[in-house]
Formats: structure tokens, sequence, C-alpha cells
């Protein structure tokens, strides 16, 4: 007879605070850091902080917790959270757990590896300052980032973080969207009463398969004009190029 597959290392939920969750082993207790899935259909992710004796383990959930409730049946995935790592993550955007969200093709010729790795060796790390290439353009250009940096977006109420994070996301998927479509196509008129015309950038824009959920789902301040000067930003990136005509303005991937 052939080997029996390996049974999953199965716990309970004992206790849900809010985001934290207190869980029981009776065969083997999970490391710190072991990421654990519950709820009905296993779409609730807990990682393990805390190590409380021989059966129970503490930990923070990284996925909303409703539904969750005591007794329910938890999973041991046998590792830690992981990142994938390679070129081909170059210009695509990830959730926390390292699944794809701009509806692209799937991942290959990517090694997955722990968030938790200990730091190179002073002997392996760099001296010299070079650019860490993200693959957006808008932020390689206009905001680069240092390899082995950290950077973020500070800054109070109405300073823009929300908008520079919604130019990204639109500027890399309409620089797709043009690319797949080969030719000039229109930018469509920004009257929001009126229906979109189908094949015109203005109905990719108030489309809910968007990044952005679709330009009309945003505040007031961000509708129309969103869609008005995403395209000459673009222009000026070198993405595209932009034809201006009396009337059915358009534009074309370069």
């Amino acid at each position: 007879m052939g080997d029996k597959a390996e049974l999953p290392n199965l716990g309970e939920v004992v206790a849900v605070r809010g985001s934290v969750v207190d869980v029981r082993f009776d065969a083997c207790l999970p490391p710190i850091r072991s990421l654990l899935r519950t709820g009905k259909d296993r779409e609730i992710v807990v990682e393990v902080q805390m190590q409380q004796d021989a059966h129970h383990v503490r930990g923070i959930a990284l996925t909303p917790t409703e539904g969750l409730a005591r007794g329910m049946a938890v999973e041991d995935t046998g590792g830690p959270l992981q990142a994938p790592v390679g070129k081909a993550i170059l210009s695509r955007m990830f959730n926390v757990f390292g699944e794809t969200i701009d509806r692209g093709a799937a991942l290959t010729d990517v090694q997955w590896r722990s968030v938790h790795r200990a730091p190179p060796p002073l002997a392996e790390r760099a001296t010299t300052s070079e650019v860490f290439e993200t693959g957006v353009k808008a932020i390689d250009v206009l905001v680069p980032l240092e390899r082995g940096g950290k950077a973020g977006l500070f800054g109070g109420a109405g300073v823009g973080k929300t908008v520079l994070l919604y130019d990204v996301r639109c500027i890399d998927d309409l620089h797709t969207m043009l690319k797949a479509a080969g030719d000039w196509v229109d930018l469509g008129g920004a009257d929001e009463q009126k229906p979109a015309k189908e094949g015109t950038v203005e109905a990719w824009g108030r489309s809910e398969h968007n990044p952005v959920g679709g330009w009309y789902g945003l505040k007031k301040g961000l509708r129309g004009r969103f869609g008005v000067y995403i395209p000459p930003l673009m222009e000026a990136l070198g993405l595209c190029e932009l034809e201006h005509n009396p009337k059915n303005n358009r534009i074309r991937a370069k």
C-alpha cells in the first residue's frame, strides 16, 4: 500500500474578541507566525502571535471576523504568510496574501518567500544607492523609491493621498486596456447625466470592473475630472498619444 496522505492539523476556536482569536489544538501546536484558516469557506485568515500553553494559541485575524464563533474548525496551513518574488510581479497589484487583484494573468516563474525572513548578512548587503523599479511609470518617473528603503503616503485630510493611489491604479489599468485595444479609442463625453458611449474611455471609467470601481462611484470632486486629467497625465508620462479633434478626441497607447 502507498503512503497515506498527511492529515491536516485541525483545531477549534475557543474565543473571539474583535480581531483576536484563541484556538485550541489537541494534536500539534502551530509555531508562532503560522497562518490558520477558519470560517465556513476557510475565508478567515489568522496569524499566530502567541503560544499560551501546550494546547492553545492566540492570533490576530488578517481578514474580517464576521460570522466567526466558538467551536468552528480551524486548519493550520503549516507555514507563514508568504509573498511572491520575481520579475513577474513588476507592475502587478496584490493583496496582503500575495493574490493578484488586477485581473491579470496568473503568476508564473515566481518564488514564494515568507514575509518574516531574516535580513541578509552585512557582507551581502549593497553599499550603493539603487532605484527600486516597481514597473509603474507614475512611481518610477515621478517618485522613484530607493532599494532597501521605506516609502509611504503621509498627510492630513484632503492633501491627495487617496487621489494619488487612484491615479496610479487607474493609469496602469487604462494603459493595459488601451494596449489591448491596439488602436485609437474615443475618450467620450464627461456628462454624467447621459449614458456613456460603449467602447470609449468614459464607458470604461464608469465600469465597476476598473480598479477604482467606476469613476462615478467616487466622491463628487473626483467624478468627471478624474477622467479628464488622467489621459493628459498619461501623455506627459509617455504612455499614450492624444488626438484633439473638434469632436471625439482620441487616445492610443504607445
